[in-house]
């Protein structure tokens, strides 16, 4: 049996209470997973476990964690996995436990107009490097940030599309001798109809499963240094030729006045903005209604009901959160995309496309931090009622 232990401690988005699917198929394979909910992260908590997995946290590692976390990998030969998800979900300093390796993640969200599922802010991965992970593997149904890589060691995994913003850049790779697996998005282990269901996600997430439980028993090894030459002659082909790409697109663009582009931008973002803040009310009646009926609960099965209902909330917040992000971003990079000098336009336009940001941040983080307290108010209420 193989222990992973999945961080809940840092307000987690990707976590075993709403990402039940991937639970599921964890236990399936003979995983055990556990959930840490304590911090700071000590050795002592993680030092009998074979892998930590660590997703979307919202809050920051100390450094004290950061260094045991890297203790886990190079001193203790564990496996970390890492998820991060956009520079929005994630507010935290993960790339921190990564860069020393040679490889962090970017502050963006990969998009593509062409190759997408559900709209450009899901795009569809289709390049893969041959590795056990991307074994079967053709389409992938992808939401998260890209990554940088530094160091000759991190081997990448998969890649955006040319057509992609940004193009031919890794989303998924691994590190230190395949004892670190690094992904830039949580949908290939989420529960929506983009998640594990989707494409060959779920062969993703159980290559992943597979590849780790193999690595612990000792009988896999990471790609080769003649396989990752290989990838980097085709990723520089392949930038090539999107570098031709845009120079033909740039001559076809017509130039509009950045007056009238920031003045109707402006007006759509903060329309969003505005969503946002009522989505936060929203989220101010999940808590009260949720609270107030957990403390009014006398028998476990309306804890058991109440706990599937929680979920379900949450998961609608998050989906209204989603859909409001989406709409700004789609209509920032169609104004973006009809101006001829884009770093003129990203200059003047940072301050609006910030505030959606930082909206979308702060009324996530609090989805969080409400969806955890009433987790732990449940589970008190649960061993109250098994005590009488």
């Amino acid at each position: 049996m193989v222990t992973i232990l999945v961080d809940e401690a840092h307000l987690n988005q990707l976590n075993l209470f709403s990402f039940k699917s991937f639970e599921e198929m964890l236990i399936k394979h003979d995983f055990i997973p556990y959930r840490l909910i304590e911090k700071p992260i000590s050795s002592e908590q993680i030092r009998d476990d074979d892998i930590l997995f660590i997703g979307v946290p919202g809050e920051h590692f100390l450094e004290e964690e950061i260094e045991t976390i890297q203790r886990f990998v190079e001193r203790d030969k564990k496996i970390l996995i890492l998820v991060y998800g956009t520079s929005s979900e994630s507010s935290s300093n993960m790339g921190l436990i990564v860069q020393k390796y040679g490889i962090d993640f970017n502050h963006d969200l990969v998009h593509d107009k062409k190759n997408n599922k559900m709209g450009e802010y899901i795009p569809i991965i289709k390049n893969f490097s041959n590795h056990f992970i991307t074994k079967g593997m053709k389409k992938l149904n992808y939401s998260g940030s890209s990554l940088s890589i530094f160091d000759e060691s991190i081997v990448p995994l998969a890649f955006s599309s040319e057509t992609a913003i940004p193009p031919n850049q890794p989303v998924m790779a691994l590190g230190c001798n395949g004892q670190l697996i690094v992904i830039g998005g949580s949908s290939i282990f989420s529960d929506a109809n983009f998640g594990l269901s989707a494409e060959d996600n779920k062969r993703c997430a159980e290559n992943i499963i597979n590849y780790c439980q193999k690595l612990i028993l000792g009988s896999i090894s990471s790609i080769s240094k003649d396989q990752q030459k290989d990838l980097e002659k085709i990723r520089k082909k392949e930038e090539k030729m999107q570098k031709e790409m845009e120079k033909m697109e740039q001559k076809n663009k017509k130039k509009l006045k950045i007056k009238d582009i920031i003045k109707d931008l402006s007006k759509i973002i903060s329309d969003k903005v505005q969503k946002l803040k009522l989505i936060e009310r929203d989220t101010d009646g999940y808590w009260t209604k949720n609270s107030e009926l957990i403390t009014t609960a006398s028998i476990i099965q309306q804890l058991e009901k109440l706990e599937i209902e929680m979920k379900s909330g949450y998961h609608d917040l998050r989906d209204k959160i989603e859909t409001v992000r989406d709409e700004a971003f789609k209509k920032y990079n169609e104004a973006h995309d009809s101006y001829l000098d884009p770093e003129e336009f990203q200059m003047t336009t940072q301050e609006i496309i910030n505030s959606i940001y930082i909206a979308e941040s702060e009324v996530s983080t609090k989805l969080d931090m409400v969806r955890n307290n009433l987790i732990q108010l449940l589970n008190n209420k649960r061993a109250e009622i098994s005590k009488n």
